[in-house]
């Protein structure tokens, strides 16, 4: 069995290297395993995760080494799926891993993979919704590349998490800011010589303030008439598989109206579904409004509209 030594690949990320004592535990239970004392490196490990759980990867693939030596099949099966979930991209090298634990990994990894997609979709939603688009960006790209794991080929939710994840990528680059112009080098040049601007007195603190972008409330004698549709025709929810089609999607689009009634900007408020919210974006601009105004002039607005969709038997 020591010759399955080789069997789990070295997964460390970057930038999480072990701490000098928790390295050094590592160490030693490596080398308790070379030499089979198989429990005392099963307790060893256990101290280097206490001590350094981002480096989950490369102790649980020591810890299921030493479970398979001592023949402990059903710890060793949690052990790689807690690698799994640790790293969900792991795949042990054919060249160094016997048939029966390249078998083992794979009918885990595709037992697991499916769980680990949807935290992936969960977290990439919560990311996108808080308007963390480089974390966002993170788990949809991580999770698009699973779906093309071999190990979820045939799954019945992989084409609607593909839909899903490939409707928020959409997204956010189209919500990403567009890049700043660079300077030539004569304006470069300029602008670090240029003496520093004192920054304009900020205005005094209202008593109560209005969301950003909306109007002002309007002050004692003033007449405030929101926006009001004329043309806002919502496109038809059509789910792109039917499990989609079973759940109810709910959100929030936040349009900008200008004093003529056309939309000069739309953006999504709450995400509803990724594929129906870039819909949405396309088409909206074509609305048209009769604007609001403040004593009969126009002025520009927002409006939020609420999106729900509905399942359909």
């Amino acid at each position: 069995m020591r010759t399955l030594a080789f069997v789990f690949l070295l997964l460390v990320a970057p930038g999480l290297s072990l701490t000098a004592g928790a390295q050094n535990s590592l160490d030693e239970a490596r080398a308790q395993y070379e030499a089979a004392a198989y429990e005392e490196a099963l307790a060893t490990l256990t101290r280097v995760a206490d001590a350094a759980p981002a480096n989950r990867v490369e102790v649980e693939q020591y810890r299921a080494l030493c479970l398979i030596a001592l023949g402990n099949i059903t710890d060793a099966e949690r052990a790689v799926a807690a690698l799994v979930a640790a790293d969900p991209t792991y795949v042990p090298s054919s060249s160094v891993a016997s048939p029966k634990v390249l078998s083992m990994v794979a009918d885990i990894r595709r037992k697991e993979l499916p769980s680990v997609a949807r935290r992936l979709l969960d977290a990439g939603r919560i990311a996108f919704q808080g308007k963390d688009l480089v974390a966002a960006e993170q788990h949809f790209g991580l999770l698009l590349k699973l779906l093309d794991d071999p190990a979820l080929a045939g799954h019945p939710e992989r084409d609607g998490l593909n839909t899903l994840a490939q409707g928020f990528v959409t997204l956010i680059a189209a919500a990403a800011p567009p890049p700043a112009p660079a300077l030539d080098a004569e304006r470069a040049a300029a602008a670090s010589t240029a003496p520093p601007v004192a920054p304009a007195a900020a205005p005094p603190a209202a008593a109560t303030t209005a969301p950003a972008g909306l109007p002002e409330p309007a002050a004692a004698g003033e007449f405030y008439v929101p926006a009001t549709a004329i043309e806002q025709r919502l496109p038809e929810w059509e789910p792109p598989t039917t499990t989609i089609a079973r759940f109810e999607y709910s959100g929030r689009l936040r349009l900008r109206i200008g004093t003529d009634g056309r939309v000069t900007a739309a953006s999504i408020e709450e995400a509803s579904h990724p594929s129906y919210d870039a819909r949405l974006l396309e088409v909206a601009p074509g609305w048209l409004y009769k604007p609001a105004t403040r004593d009969g002039v126009p002025i520009e607005s927002e409006k939020v509209i609420a999106i729900r969709l509905r399942a359909q038997e």
